[in-house]
């Protein structure tokens, strides 16, 4: 297998990181294997090109769990010039994940926030809980359509609290774990804030 699809894979795992979904995850290069790590468990992947039956070309990019005949396509491949540009499928990502290292839960939540990314919006009317967050400089984004705030920085998200449940994902460690992000005084300020708001 080329290592241009495991890398490729590398950067979808680390876009899902900075959007705030928890994960860390190691590669293997000797044996083009990556292995992805949450609070809920663990999964080994495999990745690997899948071939158009009719006529033999690369159209797509799957990954299976180790051990597995079964393929989830992540990505589709466009020839632009010479060279593979790979789209991913976010979602079917996610779904590769449900039940070792995410809940069927966390993976549909998940998959509504990607599936509406696009929509996420910096926030001008924040409720009085969030405006000392921003007041530290940080970044508070709304997705009305999963009932979202999303607190972060530039385009990396660290913490995302849903204001229908109050469920709060956090993923400072993992951010700073996977190189994604240095949150420095900013990640004591946030897990204490977290820790005020779950208390309410």
């Amino acid at each position: 297998m080329s290592d241009n699809y495991l890398s490729w894979f590398v950067e979808a795992l680390k876009d899902l990181i900075k959007f705030g979904i928890p994960l860390t995850f190691y590669v293997d290069h000797r044996n083009a294997v990556i292995f992805i790590k949450s609070k809920r468990g663990s999964i080994a992947l495999s990745i690997i090109p899948l071939l158009d039956p009719v006529t033999g070309d690369t159209r797509s990019v799957g990954i299976a769990q180790i051990g597995s005949s079964y393929y989830i396509t992540i990505g589709f491949m466009n020839k632009i010039s010479e060279h593979d540009i790979v789209t991913v499928d976010y979602i079917g990502l996610l779904r590769a994940l449900a039940n070792e290292v995410l809940t069927v839960y966390e993976i549909d939540l998940w998959a509504l926030r990607l599936a509406h990314r696009d929509k996420l919006r910096d926030s001008s009317d924040i409720p009085k809980w969030l405006a000392w967050v921003k007041e530290r400089g940080l970044r508070v984004m709304e997705l009305t359509e999963t009932c979202d705030y999303a607190i972060g920085v530039n385009d990396v998200m660290g913490v995302w609290v849903n204001y229908c449940t109050g469920r709060v994902d956090i993923a400072l460690e993992e951010q700073e774990k996977m190189n994604v992000i240095k949150w420095g005084h900013m990640k004591d300020f946030l897990i204490n804030w977290v820790k005020q708001l779950e208390s309410v």
